[in-house]
């Protein structure tokens, strides 16, 4: 294997695109002349979710369904499930723009998509991707990290635990580019970080502004009692959120299980790539599809 000169690390990677129920890039890294051997990258990712009412369905497939497919909602549920991550996005399926992406990106080789479905199995293929079927007990809607430990770890036993970095999508966001995937495994390189991940900083979504309902049924500060100077959110610390972009990573943080929060897959050593944006990424209804085209018609604009 080669070893990079400028980092101090080898450069095998792995991309995975995760979850499909489940680049504007601020500032680019200089390191581009990158000495590689072989790298890789693997797709993991998405369980078969499908949508199990005919309204949904017709919201975000649009009326040829409604034509098309079953007239009655007992006949839709007995039907074969609708796969989100295959819904039509601007002409294409939605899993394919992150395959794209991750075959765009210049340290990414090989792209693997680990699921349980068969229409994302046949997407993934077309596309030119590597299926990685999940075992049983990682079928249906299962924890994030667990299907990202199991298909890390089958990848590094594919290539002989030759693997340095891990890059991880979702199936559901198509506002990715190979730019961003790189970007993540720069910033690693270029820092004492052994994972990153794609953010947006907190404005008016800052936890100092959110409310919960008391037992009384009334709004209410979220920890109880508001501890903020003033009100002014300039004045608030920074607040981070992952956006639904990539999670990038080095193997061993999958075994190590000490990562920020919820995302315990990532190291404990994280850092954050921000991107300007208002919320995450990912798409859930009729209002994340629309935004979603409007964003590939104008990514330049937006970039």
């Amino acid at each position: 294997m080669v070893v990079n000169h400028s980092y101090p690390r080898h450069t095998r990677h792995l991309g995975c695109i995760l979850n499909a129920s489940e680049s504007d890039i601020a500032i680019l890294n200089e390191h581009h002349d990158i000495l590689r051997d072989e790298p890789y990258a693997i797709v993991c990712d998405g369980c078969q979710n499908s949508y199990k009412s005919m309204e949904t369905a017709t919201e975000l497939l649009g009326e040829s369904y409604q034509n098309e497919g079953p007239t009655h909602e007992s006949e839709f549920e007995n039907s074969r499930p609708i796969t989100e991550n295959c819904l039509d996005i601007e002409g294409r399926p939605m899993l394919e723009y992150p395959i794209q992406a991750s075959q765009d990106a210049d340290l990414v080789d090989e792209v693997f998509v680990s699921t349980d479905g068969d229409d994302i199995s046949r997407v993934a293929k077309n596309a030119g991707a590597t299926v990685l079927r999940r075992p049983e007990h990682l079928s249906g809607d299962i924890s994030h990290g667990d299907v990202i430990k199991n298909s890390i770890q089958t990848v590094k036993e594919q290539f002989n635990n030759m693997l340095d970095i891990a890059v991880i999508l979702l199936g559901d966001s198509v506002m990715i580019d190979g730019q961003l995937i790189d970007l993540t495994i720069e910033t690693i390189q270029s820092t004492n970080a052994d994972s990153a991940m794609t953010t947006w900083r907190a404005e008016d979504d800052h936890p100092q502004r959110a409310m919960k309902i008391n037992d009384n049924g009334y709004l209410t500060h979220y920890d109880g009692e508001y501890n903020a100077k003033n009100t002014n959110r300039q004045n608030y610390d920074d607040v981070y959120y992952y956006d639904n972009g990539p999670w990038a990573l080095e193997p061993q943080c999958v075994e190590d299980r000490n990562g920020p929060g919820a995302w315990w897959w990532m190291g404990e050593k994280c850092v954050p790539v921000e991107r300007e944006w208002v919320t995450g990424r990912d798409i859930h209804d009729h209002f994340d599809v629309a935004f979603q085209e409007f964003y590939i018609k104008n990514r330049n604009m937006l970039q």
